[in-house]
């Protein structure tokens, strides 16, 4: 079975957050006053890891049957063997909606697809081929 992948959306909640850290950082760096400055290089570093996360983000099936979880190039890469997932739920909170993924001993992660339908499918049809 070959590869396929599933990339993260971006949502109206990422959007305002980075607008709202660079707004954050363009006022601390217009101060110019004190710790004022560091403390917009540091919300600009900020801006730039969730800009990063919000666009290298994906969730990747494997023909080794793992599930991959990039969550871009500064966090580490989760795998997760398809036939060790016991549950799936979807969830839906304010302002989000994510699929809880439970493996292995009471392990738990959650991931944002932008298909989601087509994820769950993606989860049924490699554990119906496993077995």
């Amino acid at each position: 079975m070959a590869n396929r992948t599933f990339h993260k959306p971006v949502s109206a909640a990422y959007v305002v957050l980075v607008c709202s850290l660079s707004v954050l950082s363009m006022h601390f760096f217009w101060r110019q006053a004190g710790v004022s400055p560091l403390l917009g290089l540091a919300l600009a570093v900020l801006a730039v890891i969730v800009i990063e996360r919000m666009i290298h983000t994906t969730y990747t099936f494997t023909a080794e049957g793992f599930l991959v979880i990039e969550r871009g190039r500064f966090s580490r890469r989760t795998q997760i063997r398809v036939d060790e997932i016991v549950g799936v739920q979807r969830m839906k909170r304010p302002f989000v909606r994510y699929i809880l993924i439970e493996y292995g001993a009471g392990r738990h992660v959650a991931v944002q697809p932008d298909n989601e339908l087509g994820f769950l499918d993606e989860i049924k049809k490699r554990q119906t081929n496993d077995e």
